[in-house]
């Protein structure tokens, strides 16, 4: 609004970008086409290979050390594409690096208690981060300021409260068993598991069946992870619904 020139990279809630100003999208991105302008790829090859998530397929299929390694990959070509524009004319430079965040929802009791040899690529992630900072602040000019800052931190937990699930067992909350999706920030990961397992859905009353019956449950979590077609979450039906927490996956914990 002040007419500064800026860098947004990977900054949550830019698509559609409100700007014309240099925009690599992050979270809610629609489609396939995170950069803008578009025009910009042919003059940075490097932002060719920017993605906004890692390969969703792997987590689902239990793929965790091909999972956490592709987390670092994808850090590391955002990383490429921070160094392509930092050239660039600007008077603010906005850089999210989401992979903190990633390997810690897998790693984080092993890394908190210190054993990061149990974790090398969590533990990996932390130090290539640290890399890309150094690379920044051997840039910095004098009249430069540098941010480094968090949205939130972790800890351990002994359980896992599944609020909605709690909710459809009070009876406020209905399942929608017609249109299965992950929330809507992680439309992207839906969408890379659609591509892999195919735009093929259960029929609703098997998807019913299933969710109902504790056994069959682990079965299905079983059958995802060999690659077989099954959402891995529920939406829900607001028609039938008195009550829901936005944007939570609704989900029957593992026994």
């Amino acid at each position: 609004e002040r007419g500064r020139r800026c860098i947004l990279v990977n900054l949550p809630v830019t698509y559609p970008p409100l700007t014309k100003h240099v925009t690599l999208t992050s979270l809610l991105t629609q489609g396939d086409n995170a950069v803008f302008p578009e025009g910009l790829k042919s003059k940075h090859p490097a932002l060719g290979g920017y993605r906004v998530f890692p390969d969703a397929r792997l987590r689902v299929q239990g793929k965790r050390d091909e999972y956490l390694k592709d987390i670092r990959a994808v850090e590391s070509a955002r990383f490429a594409c921070v160094q392509a524009l930092w050239n660039k004319p600007w008077d603010c430079f906005f850089a999210v690096f989401s992979g903190t965040d990633w390997v810690s929802h897998e790693a984080f009791p092993a890394m908190e208690a210190g054993r990061f040899d149990e974790e090398p690529e969590a533990a990996g992630m932390f130090e290539d981060v640290d890399r890309y900072l150094g690379w920044v602040a051997a840039r910095l000019g004098p009249e430069d300021h540098l941010l480094l800052v968090s949205d939130h931190g972790f800890r351990t937990a002994k359980g896992v409260f599944y609020l909605n699930e709690w909710l459809e067992e009070q009876g406020y909350l209905v399942p929608d068993y017609r249109r299965p999706a992950f929330p809507p920030s992680h439309r992207m990961e839906q969408a890379a598991l659609d591509a892999a397992q195919g735009r093929s859905r259960m029929p609703a009353f098997a998807l019913r069946a299933v969710h109902r019956n504790k056994a069959a449950r682990i079965f299905a979590k079983a059958y995802r992870k060999l690659g077989g077609t099954w959402p891995a979450s529920l939406t829900v039906d607001p028609g039938r619904s008195r009550a829901s927490a936005i944007c939570m996956k609704l989900r029957r914990p593992s026994p």
